[in-house]
């Protein structure tokens, strides 16, 4: 197994062209998928204990549903993946887990001011204390209201970013085969779940009809 420790691929020389080509396959997805207009997070919790990947998903909850219902309304959840999509990955590291999220936004209705406006507004609530980091620029707006804390970066370069993502990836081997395992990365669907609608048969719904109508025909 060859761990993607650097965004470098000329440190997988010794590698044939396939692993490059598999590295490059991943970066292009990422890309497609985060787009060049976004934000990138860094999330840390200090806890002393290293967190399940049940935790990361439960938190990032917390924070976006927050988020989505002050830009998008009550009915945020029928339509935020009209206007964002993003990737969560995890991230070990001294036994501490972390992560990190690329946040694209697919829609010219905001801006990412727009959402970072909202995190500060949201901060008292969330109980995460948020770090603006610039292009180039030291870290900004500290406040150390919270032990607990994120950075929020505007996307410069997506390339950089998938890079940066892909580094928490392995390249598996199997008998002779090749494959990115990306099984840390979470997912819209894993921090939303989609709820499905039974689909009843008109045979059933006639059926459920003559029981309600037969039901309230007692006395």
């Amino acid at each position: 197994m060859i761990d993607f420790k650097t965004i470098q691929q000329q440190e997988y020389n010794n590698y044939d062209t396939r692993y490059i080509k598999d590295i490059k396959i991943v970066h292009k997805w990422l890309s497609d998928i985060i787009t060049d207009n976004g934000l990138f997070f860094s999330f840390r919790w200090y806890l002393g204990r290293k967190l399940s990947r049940a935790d990361l998903i439960n938190r990032t909850h917390i924070i976006f549903n927050k988020v989505f219902p002050e830009l998008l309304g009550s009915h945020w959840i029928e339509s935020y993946k009209k206007h964002f999509t993003f990737l969560l990955v995890e991230e070990v590291k001294n036994n501490q887990r972390h992560a990190h999220l690329a946040l694209g936004l697919k829609t010219d209705r905001f801006k990412k001011e727009d959402i970072i406006k909202t995190l500060i507004d949201l901060e008292p609530i969330i109980k995460i204390e948020i770090f603006i980091k610039e292009q180039n620029d030291r870290k900004i707006r500290k406040t150390k209201r919270h032990h607990h804390n994120m950075v929020i970066s505007p996307i410069y370069d997506v390339n950089g970013v998938s890079e940066y993502i892909s580094k928490e990836f392995k390249i598996c081997f199997d008998n002779g085969r090749s494959f990115v395992n990306i099984d840390n990365l979470i997912y819209p669907d894993d921090v939303f779940p989609v709820k499905t609608k039974i689909k009843l048969s008109a045979e059933v719904r006639k059926n459920n009809d003559r029981i309600i109508r037969k039901a309230s025909l007692r006395p």
